[in-house]
C-alpha cells in the first residue's frame, strides 16, 4: 500500500473546514474587517503606495503579475472576493505588492497593455473571455498556456469560487492546480 500525504493550501482547507477552524493573528490585537483590508491594499503605508482618480489598478506590480477581473459594483473588487483572491495570493507565496489588479468592467485593459505596458509575465484572467482583453486565441479555464513570454490562466469569476458548495470546492482545487503550474510551486513529496 502506497502512503500518500496531500498538502493543500491554506485556502482549501479554510474553506473545507470554515465552520470548526478559528484563525487567530497574534499580530495584531484588534480584529479588522473586509473594508480594513481592502483600505489597507490601497494605502500601503511600507511602499507609500496610494490610490488616486486615474490610476486603474491596485497593487504595485513589483513581479510584474497582473490580474484581470469583471467586478459589477466595485471600483476593483468587492471585500469578499477581495479577501479570497488575498488567500488564494498567499498560498502561492504573493504578496499584494506582487500583483496589478484590474476591473476589465470599470477600465478596460488589453494584453498588448498588460505585456508592453506593465511588462506582464503572467496574467490571470478572472470571469473574462480571451477576446475581451484581445488576446488573439481562446483558453479553455484553468489551462496554464504560455504566450509571447507570458504564462496565463483564464477562470471563472471569483465570485464563484468563492462558494461554500461543492461546486466552488471543486473550482478552487482546478485553480490551485493551475496555479502550482503558473508559478512552480514545490509539491510534497511522496514518503
Amino acid at each position: 500500500m502506497t502512503d500518500f500525504k496531500a498538502h493543500l493550501p491554506p485556502f482549501i482547507i479554510a474553506e473545507l473546514y470554515k465552520n470548526s477552524l478559528v484563525e487567530i493573528d497574534l499580530e495584531t490585537k484588534t480584529t479588522t474587517s473586509n473594508k480594513d483590508e481592502f483600505d489597507s491594499i490601497i494605502f500601503n503605508e511600507n511602499t507609500k503606495e496610494t490610490i488616486d482618480a486615474e490610476k486603474i489598478y491596485i497593487g504595485n506590480n513589483m513581479k510584474f503579475i497582473s490580474i484581470v477581473v469583471a467586478e459589477n459594483t466595485e471600483k476593483f473588487l468587492n471585500d469578499s472576493d477581495l479577501k479570497f483572491l488575498m488567500s488564494i495570493l498567499k498560498a502561492c507565496q504573493l504578496r499584494k505588492d506582487d500583483i496589478a489588479i484590474f476591473n476589465q468592467l470599470k477600465t478596460p485593459v488589453t494584453y498588448s497593455y498588460l505585456k508592453e505596458t506593465l511588462e506582464a509575465k503572467y496574467i490571470l484572467v478572472f470571469g473574462i473571455e480571451p477576446t475581451e482583453i484581445k488576446l488573439p486565441f481562446i483558453i479553455p479555464h484553468f489551462q496554464v498556456q504560455h504566450y509571447a513570454g507570458c504564462t496565463i490562466i483564464i477562470a471563472p469569476p471569483l465570485t464563484d469560487m468563492n462558494k461554500d458548495d461543492n461546486a466552488g470546492k471543486i473550482l478552487k482545487t482546478k485553480l490551485w492546480m493551475s496555479l502550482q503550474r503558473c508559478f512552480s510551486l514545490d509539491k510534497p513529496t511522496k514518503k
